[in-house]
């Protein structure tokens, strides 16, 4: 198995109610595994995000524009090509 720890760069997201990491524990090789994340947008203005996952992450959604107050929710699959601690 690997462990997946997807940690996130949360100064990119300064007006958004949002994990700064992820853990998806151990996951076998090959097999993904998905974790649901609300992403809200708390500042005073709309504001466009925009994420890149590392190598074994992908996400529903990389970029998006949210309005004052609004929520979304993106999908974080995980799936391991190689055994890691």
């Amino acid at each position: 198995p690997s462990h997946g720890l997807l940690k996130m760069l949360v100064s990119q997201f300064h007006d958004y109610q949002f994990p700064d990491q992820l853990d998806f524990g151990l996951v076998p090789v090959k097999y993904e595994t998905e974790k649901p994340v609300i992403i809200r947008n708390i500042g005073e203005k709309t504001t466009k995000w925009q994420l890149h996952c590392p190598p074994s992450f992908t996400c529903s959604k990389t970029e998006g524009i949210l309005e004052v107050n609004q929520v979304e929710q993106l999908v974080f699959h995980f799936q391991p090509s190689e055994a890691r601690k």
